[in-house]
């Protein structure tokens, strides 16, 4: 049990929980038994290793007064990013809502970490309609247009990181009961919590989590969806085999 928490490197994992995770369903194995096609699907990436550009601003004198930033360069894991994504979309998905967070884990709308600026890159890449979603209000109208076939099918949608929404994040203010719209008593914090994750799944057939560091954490978007499948993508699943391997 030591050497395995040294592998996995976190203590939220037991023995039981490794296990599990090893009897999982991958998304290749839903794919060869007929499972993605014509499905709408959330894909969930975590982002920890990047670098930020940036450029100098100035004045008319040719004085540095400020910095912007120019680019973010994911490095690695925009290739596993772009190889998950034209492995679904190539293989018959409706749809897929993309997950991501980087960057500082605290509500706050930070411009310098927006999925926005990935959006251009991604459809260029993917070759493949591409649609931002700055929060939830446009996601629910992008799925009713897929829902009503005003957008075509094989389409990415990109959800504003995950870390500008204090639903994901926690609601420290919010701790207090209220009476919701059933006329029961309920946290207030969870019942954001429950609504935004309900609202983000809503048309979600496939969950697949490939958040290889958030993996154990308790996060909204990794331990409260609730659809039909949940299944690990290809980060999670070959670290999981290099772990099998190892005390095989």
């Amino acid at each position: 049990y030591t050497l395995k928490q040294k592998v996995l490197g976190s203590h939220n994992f037991d023995e039981e929980y490794i296990e599990r995770l090893c009897r999982v369903k991958t998304l290749r194995s839903v794919k060869n038994e007929g499972g993605i096609d014509n499905k709408y699907v959330v894909l969930r990436i975590d982002i920890e290793n990047y670098k930020r550009e940036y450029v100098n601003d100035v004045d008319e004198e040719g004085n540095v007064i400020g910095q912007h930033l120019k680019s973010i360069d994911f490095m690695s894991t925009k290739d596993k990013m772009l190889d998950s994504l034209n492995y679904l979309l190539n293989n018959g998905v409706k749809a897929v809502l993309l997950l991501l967070d980087f960057g500082p884990k605290n509500g706050v709308i930070n411009p310098e970490y927006s999925t926005k600026e990935l959006k251009d890159y991604i459809e260029t890449a993917i070759d493949h309609p591409t649609f931002y979603a700055k929060d939830i209000e446009e996601l629910l109208d992008y799925n009713q247009k897929i829902e009503d076939e005003e957008l075509k099918d094989n389409c990415c949608i990109i959800m504003e990181n995950l870390n500008f929404f204090p639903e994901e994040c926690g609601f420290e203010q919010y701790q207090e009961e209220f009476v919701n719209p059933n006329g029961k008593e309920e946290n207030l914090c969870l019942y954001h919590k429950n609504q935004f994750i309900t609202q983000l799944t809503s048309k979600t057939t496939i969950f697949i989590n490939d958040s290889i560091f958030s993996f154990d954490k308790y996060y909204p978007t990794i331990i409260d969806v609730k659809v039909p499948l949940r299944v690990i993508g290809s980060k999670i699943e070959e670290q999981l085999k290099k772990i099998t391997d190892f005390f095989s």
